[in-house]
């Protein structure tokens, strides 16, 4: 009786031990220090990004009076925008090959292949967006935009709905 239990017992932890691994292979979520792309991270206040690229070539303020917020939005040429809320890094847009690259180096024209030797499979693909997520959330991420199997866009933070 003792043997069979065990027997059981074995084949149940067997079990939940691949099951586990299969879910931990599916996943590709990255963890929330991903999300900082030419060295500016999520979250971060305007003043880090001032002090290390300097001011903006463009600046976009939106005032809303019923939520009592201010979106801001600096550009930095006609590549890179950076939308803030509450004067905090909210998403992180780039869109050519200039320099800025996530923490992981992955940067707009590189082979899709490339991006998923680093980050593994997507969590998500809509359309042409390969999407990795944060661990345990699924508001905040990367979205990488693809054509022609090269990273045309990268977005890091907050993601759209």
């Amino acid at each position: 009786m003792k043997r069979g239990n065990s027997m059981k017992t074995w084949k149940i932890f067997g079990l939940t031990m691949a099951l586990t691994a299969a879910a931990a292979v599916s996943f590709a979520s990255v963890p929330q220090s991903a999300l900082r792309i030419g060295g500016i991270p999520f979250d971060a206040e305007s003043s880090v990004i001032r002090s290390i690229y300097g001011m903006p070539t463009k600046v976009d303020v939106h005032m809303e009076k019923e939520r009592a917020t201010e979106d801001s939005e600096y550009e930095y040429g006609n590549s890179v925008s950076i939308a803030l809320k509450y004067d905090r890094v909210h998403q992180i847009e780039v869109s050519a090959n200039n320099g800025w690259e996530t923490a992981d180096g992955v940067r707009v024209g590189m082979d899709i292949a490339d991006v998923e030797a680093v980050y593994g499979e997507p969590d998500a693909v809509k359309d042409d967006h390969y999407i990795y997520y944060v661990t345990g959330r699924s508001d905040l991420g990367i979205d990488i935009e693809v054509e022609n199997n090269r990273v045309e866009e990268i977005k890091v933070g907050k993601l759209d709905k």
